[in-house]
């Protein structure tokens, strides 16, 4: 186990089960035939950490699966990885995450999904000591942390920052609409709040952008980083907006694209680029994890970081 990582990641695990390319949904009693059902690893935590470790930056990972075959799947596929997966707790009580997404024929997802263990994330000595010892604490998913979303997660990130750790902090979609009731606790401990437009119009109840950037600039938000999908990014501190151009790609299916966003995003932090070139690295991993099924199918084929492609 890393005792001093670069990024101590929490955030959801998942077993993704897809059926691509849908082009009907059966009837009652019938049946539609598909060619496969491939199967990933993913969850904002898993998916944002294997993109770090793909750049070489030391990761470590703090997360929950159940004990059974999905889980199993999952903890195998990280130690294959390399990934440290001894800070990730099996549950006894809960089964591991689960989606199944469906994939039209536009590339267009929908899907369905169980919270599981990702309800029994804990934050103990052995954890703490590790965030605390960190360069980045990154929370991925929140608002689909169960027990750490609200209150707990604000104390954690308070003592992180009285130990000058970079705070950041990737949204996910909240289906109980609590969104500022739950972040507000945290907000004086957020270095890096990322969230892609609709998120952010949730988050501050304004549908333009620029309001919502200033709304939450003048809660204390220091950088904000939008996600815009196919059309890049937008980054802003201290009141000042930089948009991001994105990166061309022949896209299969965006499953995990803002994850790996998030890591290419954290490791440039870590490089010391500046926020236009963060973004910028964090665009190109966006854009290549689409171009495979699976969130981090794309990435964990890359044997070589083709960075001359990333014009800073």
């Amino acid at each position: 186990m890393w005792q001093n990582p670069d990024v101590t990641v929490i955030g959801t695990i998942v077993f993704d089960i897809f059926i691509p390319s849908i082009e009907k949904f059966p009837e009652n009693g019938q049946a539609v035939e598909v060619n496969s059902f491939p199967i990933f690893t993913g969850g904002c935590g898993a998916n944002t950490s294997i993109v770090l470790l793909k750049l070489g930056v030391k990761v470590a990972l703090i997360g929950s699966v159940g004990k059974d075959l999905f889980g199993e799947y999952i903890l195998n596929y990280l130690k294959e990885m390399k990934v440290d997966t001894s800070l990730i707790k099996i549950s006894n009580n809960e089964p591991t995450s689960t989606s199944i997404l469906l994939i039209n024929k536009k590339k267009e997802r929908s899907y369905f999904h169980s919270v599981g263990s990702n309800k029994e994330i804990e934050i103990g000595k052995k954890e703490l000591d590790v965030i605390l010892n960190s360069k980045i604490f990154h929370i991925g998913g929140v608002n689909l942390l169960p027990s750490l979303d609200g209150k707990p997660i604000a104390e954690i990130l308070r003592k992180a920052k009285s130990k000058n750790v970079i705070t950041s902090i990737d949204l996910a979609w909240d289906t109980k609409g609590r969104w500022m009731k739950n972040l507000k606790y945290s907000i004086p401990y957020i270095d890096i709040l990322m969230c892609n437009k609709d998120e952010l119009s949730e988050l501050t109840n304004e549908n333009k952008i620029e309001k919502a950037i200033e709304q939450l600039h003048n809660f204390g938000i220091k950088i904000l980083v939008i996600k815009l999908g196919e059309k890049g990014s937008l980054v802003s501190k201290n009141f000042y907006s930089e948009f991001v151009p994105s990166f061309k790609v022949k896209s299969k299916d965006t499953t995990g694209a803002g994850d790996a966003f998030a890591g290419g995003f954290l490791y440039g932090i870590l490089q010391g680029k500046n926020l236009y070139e963060a973004a910028r690295i964090g665009n190109y991993f966006g854009a290549i994890a689409t171009t495979e099924f699976g969130s981090t199918a794309a990435i964990q084929k890359l044997n070589q970081i083709n960075f001359e492609k990333i014009v800073l």
